[in-house]
């Protein structure tokens, strides 16, 4: 984990980097919160051009590291993007993520926009003890009540 307050784009690409020198292969994915956060030069952080700014840089960054670059991003009442609807530009997938009751462990996932593919709807084993989600997937429970839906970003 890394918390910087004054998070740059140039700044990620080192961490990425020192992280791929440390584990090499076995660093795969890569998780960046909060990226209406991330301070691009000159620009306000809640105009939408540094947002399609930074989702391209990501892209670029996974691309270079050759890792997938998870970005979670939070959602209205009516389901639209909050703060970050430039970043959905660069995204190749965008899924809506469901957690299920901690007692089903469970985690279930549809895509919202996916590049080059099919659209999909899966459900995964979670142990919330650990936050460890199964490659396996399983048969989704049955939902107990309305609960708010996340959704994340692969770009």
């Amino acid at each position: 984990i890394i918390d910087v307050s004054a998070l740059t784009l140039s700044s990620i690409d080192l961490h990425l980097g020192k992280m791929k020198s440390r584990f090499g292969d076995k660093f795969t994915v890569a998780v960046i919160d909060y990226l209406n956060q991330i301070v691009v030069e000159g620009a306000s952080q809640f105009d939408w051009q540094p947002q399609v700014i930074i989702s391209k840089k990501l892209k670029e960054f996974a691309r270079k590291y050759d890792i997938v670059m998870v970005s979670p991003y939070q959602i209205d009442a009516s389901g639209e993007t909050r703060f970050a609807k430039g970043i959905l530009d660069a995204a190749d997938i965008a899924l809506l993520m469901e957690a299920n009751a901690k007692e089903d462990a469970a985690m279930s996932f549809e895509t919202t926009k996916i590049r080059g593919a099919k659209e999909m709807r899966f459900t995964s084993g979670m142990d919330w003890d650990s936050l460890r989600i199964s490659p396996v997937s399983i048969e989704k429970p049955a939902v107990k009540e309305d609960k708010p839906k996340k959704y994340i970003n692969l770009l």
